[in-house]
């Protein structure tokens, strides 16, 4: 299968059989980089993307990541079994942007529970992965966090997607902050801060409810992992204050706040 795939995949054959569906689905967390990345992850991201799925295998995958919920699969084990999670949380992404996306041939396709699973898995997710690696010698990019923020950036982005779940998003990034005993290496806290740049663009999250987020933080700077936590917050607000000063939605207030953080950044 795995030969047989990447064939299709250097020949542009955009038609899939359900039997290589359901093979790309049970290889989500293969531990052989180039066989998850190169050829599940990259087919099944495409196929959503460019629509290259029936309606009947868009199902299948949605029904899989939701009835096994792979989101947290052995959420207590690291790895291997961060890989399954951590390339579900890319995969749901996709299927909520799909989802949202008015040009996609899978616009719609989820039902309101469905569509409230992946909401609520993508805010639950970061609160409850354990493995912070990035990359690994044996197994590749692994990037749990990375890809939970993107998760859930691509949740805060749905039109469905109310502002009164815009705390609960800010509340899950507080708890990866609070937790965080060593940095992150491989810059995941930019991915995660991106969830909150898209709210702030879209209006899902106001000026109010991130200023008042910001001014809870108290870091005591008495061990380590305080000077850790402020990094990272500050890494997090110099994401949003750049990427809101670039696209032309940063306030007069918020920016006042963000650099009175950053001033030394």
């Amino acid at each position: 299968m795995k030969e047989k795939l990447l064939t299709k995949i250097q020949s542009e054959n955009d038609v899939y059989a359900d039997e290589e569906i359901y093979w790309l689905m049970d290889n989500i967390g293969n531990t052989d980089a180039s066989i998850r990345d190169d050829i599940v992850f990259n087919t099944l991201a495409n196929g959503i993307v460019e629509g290259m799925f029936t309606d009947k295998q868009f199902i299948h995958i949605k029904d899989k990541t939701i009835e096994e919920h792979l989101i947290f699969y052995r959420i207590e084990e690291q790895l291997p079994s961060t890989l399954t999670r951590s390339f579900t949380a890319l995969l749901n992404g996709f299927i909520i942007q799909s989802d949202g996306d008015l040009k996609s041939p899978y616009h719609n396709l989820l039902t309101h529970d469905e569509r409230e699973y992946f909401f609520n898995t993508a805010i639950i997710y970061l609160q409850k992965e354990i493995d912070k690696t990035g990359y690994s010698e044996i197994y590749g990019w692994v990037h749990a966090f990375a890809h939970g923020g993107d998760y859930l950036s691509k949740v805060v982005q749905h039109y469905l997607f109310e502002e009164c779940l815009s705390k609960e998003v800010l509340e899950t990034v507080s708890y990866v902050l609070d937790n965080i005993e060593k940095p992150f290496l491989d810059e995941e806290e930019k991915r995660i801060a991106h969830a909150i740049f898209v709210g702030i663009k879209h209006h899902k999250i106001s000026d109010e409810l991130m200023i008042s987020w910001i001014h809870q933080f108290n870091f005591p700077l008495e061990i380590n992992a305080d000077f850790y936590r402020l990094a990272t917050f500050k890494n997090i607000l110099a994401y949003i204050y750049f990427h809101c000063l670039t696209e032309e939605c940063l306030t007069k207030n918020l920016e006042q706040v963000l650099l009175g953080y950053l001033k030394e950044y």
